[in-house]
């Protein structure tokens, strides 16, 4: 997240954090962290005392990266860089530090700590009492800030990393939220505050809904993020690049390995698995469409002996990775999911395609309650159906946008809110492709899969 913002002279309220453009400094530019890519950072614990406070108040957590990053901020330009005004920076910095607390000064003052994430771990083992006060002295630290008239770029990575272990725990869960949450509203406050500092950080996407959902300037939030989606032609470029920086000796057709990369792999005439597939959609419809999955499917792939590449092995290894996906995944969104049982719905359904009275069964199934509503949203059991749809494990059937033919749709993860009850009415609904282990019985006849076109004639259905 960064934003860009000049003084245009005029008398608001935001001149008082800007340094004229006449007055600007162009120093070179500080990077923090100074000797890594990103600020990363191991797992933080917090004794049941803080966990409690900062489980109530997102402000909370605002405040203390807003401290975190300030000081990162001061303390790389005054001892890793050398910056013209450091001089002033240093003085400003030594007089607004009296302000403060001795606990909180004596924190301040550590030199060695100059990443935010170092940062917020030090100021973390201070009293609840100095952390629930530190809006009462950003003031100061604003001030130093001012001073910054050279460019500063910091990049955050991991942050849902280092909370991930109070997910597990339904009244702490809010921490993992909270401090990703906290952490991008720090930023936009710093970049208001001085047009010379960047920052750039990832957060989880189901921290972003949540904070467009929470936040009055969301059209604002929204025009200073970036998503990170990937299409089917990025993801098979990328998986092609792999196969190009491979060992011919890993390869079956090591002459074909710049022309024809995915043939020089896997040795499919035409690229093709079958009749009606292409070998890379095969891959791709058994994977969430990350990068990391399809890693995980080509180190696989790789580990078959060349002389033993057939379809029937390639098939198995793709599939039984596919599984292995299906299980990470499963176990990372138990945090997100009223479903306790995945387990419990899988050996509910009959077949991968059903339709809307055999959902409803299903659901009435599970909850060991007939379901007595049509409308999902005015229903108080577990919203089963719901909840695999908006984690892109359940597919519709809708019109394509690019001609008038039926088209199957899986939701990417984080395309809609965590608290949409909602199963859009459609002719079936689908199991995704990574579930197909964990599905009695299949109608093997039929490729489900995001992007297929759908025909009513495939399926017999009682």
């Amino acid at each position: 997240m960064s934003q860009h913002r000049k003084n245009d002279g005029g008398k608001n309220i935001d001149d008082i954090f800007f340094v004229p453009d006449d007055e600007i400094e162009y120093d070179d530019i500080a990077i923090i962290p100074k000797d890594q890519e990103l600020d990363r950072g191991s797992k933080i614990r917090l004794d049941n005392e803080k966990i409690g406070s900062l489980s109530q108040e997102i402000d909370n957590w605002v405040n203390l990266w807003k401290t975190s990053l300030s000081l990162s901020i001061i303390k790389s330009l005054l001892y890793l860089y050398n910056p013209s005004y450091k001089n002033q920076l240093k003085r400003s910095f030594d007089s607004n530090l009296k302000h403060f607390p001795r606990e909180m000064k004596a924190t301040f003052e550590l030199e060695n700590i100059n990443t935010p994430i170092a940062s917020l771990n030090e100021i973390l083992k201070l009293s609840e009492k100095n952390i629930l006060s530190l809006h009462n002295y950003q003031n100061y630290l604003d001030a130093v800030i001012q001073i910054v008239r050279s460019g500063v770029l910091i990049f955050i990575d991991n942050v849902d990393i280092i909370f991930e272990d109070y997910l597990k725990n339904a009244f702490q869960k809010d921490i993992w939220f909270d401090s990703q949450i906290g952490l991008v509203k720090a930023i936009r406050h710093i970049n208001h505050n001085n047009p010379h500092i960047d920052m750039f950080s990832s957060i989880r996407m189901e921290a972003y809904r949540k904070l467009i959902a929470l936040d009055s300037q969301a059209l604002e939030i929204s025009g200073e993020t970036l998503e990170i989606s990937y299409t089917p032609l990025n993801l098979k470029k990328m998986f092609e690049k792999n196969i190009k920086a491979m060992e011919k000796s890993k390869l079956l057709n090591p002459e074909s390995q710049k022309t024809k990369p995915l043939y020089s792999f896997l040795g499919f005439k035409d690229d093709k698995i079958n009749e009606k597939e292409d070998i890379f959609c095969y891959i791709l419809r058994h994977t969430l469409k990350r990068p990391r999955d399809l890693m995980i499917i080509g180190e696989a792939l790789q580990g078959i002996d060349v002389n033993e590449r057939d379809e029937e092995n390639i098939r198995r290894t793709i599939n039984d990775k596919s599984d292995l996906i299906a299980d990470a995944f499963l176990n990372e969104m138990k945090p997100f999911t009223q479903i306790d049982n995945f387990s419990g719905i899988f050996n509910l359904l009959e077949k991968n395609i059903f339709n809307h009275e055999k959902a409803r069964e299903i659901c009435g199934l599970y909850n060991r309650e007939r379901c007595s509503k049509k409308d999902c949203r005015l229903c108080n059991k577990k919203h089963i159906f719901c909840e695999l749809y908006r984690l892109g494990l359940l597919g519709v059937i809708r019109k394509s946008r690019e001609c008038d033919k039926d088209e199957q749709v899986f939701l990417r993860l984080g395309e809609k809110n965590w608290d949409s009850n909602v199963l859009p009415v459609s002719k079936y609904y689908l199991i995704h492709p990574i579930l197909n282990h964990r599905i009695p019985n299949r109608y093997t006849h039929i490729i489900v899969g995001d992007g297929y076109h759908w025909h009513d004639s495939l399926v017999q259905y009682p």
